[in-house]
């Protein structure tokens, strides 16, 4: 029996539901395709942790090849890359417990990217932007 977390489908399927769960729960606004293909993407890329009520999603790339293509998030697109590895880390979803920034800021630490980037939604004028911020605390 493979107990392994990288390769049992069991496991990934169950980590896979309880990412969706959390993220419709907190973002219901998303359409929930766009929610199971964005997570699929990052669980295929291993950036996807769950557990116990915290969800951290991310992608790893290199800006100088696919920047454009990080911006319009073209998930058809971006399944055709290795998402896994590069200087910049991007977060799809992150979902914590009230006053989550210390644990935002623990996964960021442990990645040590040169820069983070990440979509937003401006709720107030519902306009999406990208946004890129250099890692401060880069060692």
């Amino acid at each position: 029996m493979d107990v392994s977390r990288e390769t049992n489908p069991a496991i990934k399927a169950d980590e896979l539901y309880h990412a969706f769960k959390l993220v419709r729960r907190h973002f219901a606004d998303i359409a929930a395709d766009d929610v199971l293909a964005g997570l699929e993407l990052c669980q295929k890329n291993g950036g996807l942790f769950v557990s116990k009520g915290i969800l951290f999603a991310f992608l790893r790339y290199d800006p100088r090849r696919l920047l454009d293509e990080m911006n319009r998030f073209d998930i058809e697109e971006l399944s055709k890359y290795d998402l896994s590895d590069g200087p910049v880390v991007h977060v799809c979803a992150f979902v914590a417990p009230a006053k989550g920034y210390g644990t935002f800021r623990t996964f960021i630490d442990a990645l040590n990217p040169y820069l983070v980037s990440v979509h937003r939604l401006q709720k107030r004028t519902g306009k999406r932007f990208f946004a890129m911020k250099k890692n401060v605390r880069r060692k």
